[in-house]
């Protein structure tokens, strides 16, 4: 199997890269068929809850990036002009 990317040249690097690649793919794919999958209504549900719970997990990620950004923006001193000479 060849490597995604070709520039790697450890062997370990390689692997890893190989096996994070399969394993995405092998994820998408069964996402994939998951989602198609149509077999009436007591599936719709479930699924509209994850799609649901994805979202809520996405918007409590963003604020936590969002307040870490702040903070660290409020931890800068603000610039100091210098006198005139």
């Amino acid at each position: 199997m060849t490597s995604p990317a070709p520039y790697v040249t450890s062997p370990y690097v390689t692997s890893v890269v190989d096996q994070a690649y399969i394993g995405l793919t092998m994820l998408l794919r069964t996402l994939r068929v998951w989602s198609a999958r149509d077999e009436g209504l007591d599936e719709s549900p479930s699924k509209l809850l994850y799609i649901a719970l994805g979202i809520i997990v996405a918007g409590i990620v963003a604020g936590i990036a969002y307040a870490i950004v702040q903070q660290a923006g409020d931890n800068i001193p603000d610039p100091v002009v210098p006198a005139n000479p």
